[in-house]
């Protein structure tokens, strides 16, 4: 995915706040193809590079899905760098075989089908049932402009992430997680025991969405996160850390 998934969230935000939307390595309008050299770390690793190219010393870090995944690595890397954290529909442990065999059919099929095929019918899944056309195609289209190899990359690294439980523990910031409520990969439950056992954490629950709600339900996503960054993830003290 790019930036763009937030696209329509960004409007419906206050003007208060300055907002960066970097595209992974690989992916939007990066330079080059991911490869299958990338690590979580190393994806984490680059968006410190750009907050130091920023000069910005604290931020608040807001991930989804696979950014999702990289935003936590982050937070456990460089705890003192975030305000707070903010991670929609993602997941904290390692592929399980059942899941590892599932990567490995989706990589036979972009390899056979192509890019576009395969997101097409990988986006779709992303939705609950009954979710209008346009919102799915948005994102299948979104999907679309990854090349095939950073598509293959990027699919092996989920396959073969690492497991980011203990971390959470670790990740000093306030921590909201946002689930949607029909999502089954990240499951409400399954986030709320991630918020569990972050020191700081919180879960909020966005009734009706599945793996994109800033897509599929952007205002509630929006409203959720306003207030979230308003209020109790405004205030966070420096802390001390490597």
């Amino acid at each position: 995915m790019t930036h763009e998934i937030w696209r329509a969230i960004l409007p419906l935000m206050s003007s208060n706040r300055r907002y960066i939307l970097p595209d992974l390595t690989g992916f939007g309008g990066s330079t080059g193809s991911l490869n299958e050299s990338y690590t979580l770390k190393r994806l984490a690793c680059d968006l410190v590079g750009l907050l130091d190219y920023l000069d910005i010393k604290r931020a608040h870090i807001v991930g989804a899905s696979l950014g999702g995944m990289v935003a936590i690595k982050l937070a456990s890397l460089v705890p003192q760098r975030l305000r707070s954290l903010t991670v929609f529909n993602t997941v904290a442990h390692a592929e399980t075989p059942f899941g590892k065999e599932r990567r490995d059919r989706q990589l036979a099929d972009v390899r056979s089908q192509g890019v576009a095929r395969f997101t097409s019918r990988f986006a779709a899944g992303l939705f609950p049932e009954g979710t209008p056309e346009p919102i799915v195609q948005f994102l299948a289209d979104n999907m679309a402009k990854a090349s095939v190899e950073s598509v293959i990359a990027g699919l092996k690294l989920l396959r073969d992430r690492e497991d980011q439980t203990a971390q959470l523990k670790m990740i000093v910031a306030p921590t909201l997680m946002i689930a949607g409520g029909r999502d089954n990969g990240s499951s409400p439950e399954m986030m709320g025991q991630m918020a569990r056992l972050c020191p700081r954490g919180e879960l909020r629950i966005i009734d009706g969405a599945g793996h994109m709600p800033s897509i599929q339900m952007p205002h509630l996503a929006a409203s959720i996160l306003e207030d979230w960054l308003s209020n109790s993830g405004a205030n966070c003290p420096a802390q001390n850390g490597p």
